[in-house]
């Protein structure tokens, strides 16, 4: 289901509190989620990337891997 206008304003309000980008706040809430239904402490989302982007090294790479970057979190 897609978020309240009170769920996405308080998501807002947390972003602009903690001073962070809306992306991190959704990815650190997916890492939160992913840990409360697995019970795993370490978990590793990805997303996506521009190879030409910072990652020169990825240009060798063929397939999907070039544009994924993994994010690793580790929840205690």
């Amino acid at each position: 289901d897609m978020l309240s206008v009170q769920e996405s304003q308080g998501l807002k309000e947390l972003r602009k509190n903690v001073g962070t980008s809306m992306f991190t706040v959704v990815a650190g809430s997916a890492c939160i989620a992913l840990h409360m239904i697995t019970n795993q402490s370490d978990v590793i989302i990805g997303t996506a990337a521009s190879p030409t982007r910072g990652f020169g090294g990825l240009k060798s790479i063929i397939g999907m891997m070039a544009g994924t970057v993994p994010l690793v979190s580790s929840l205690k």
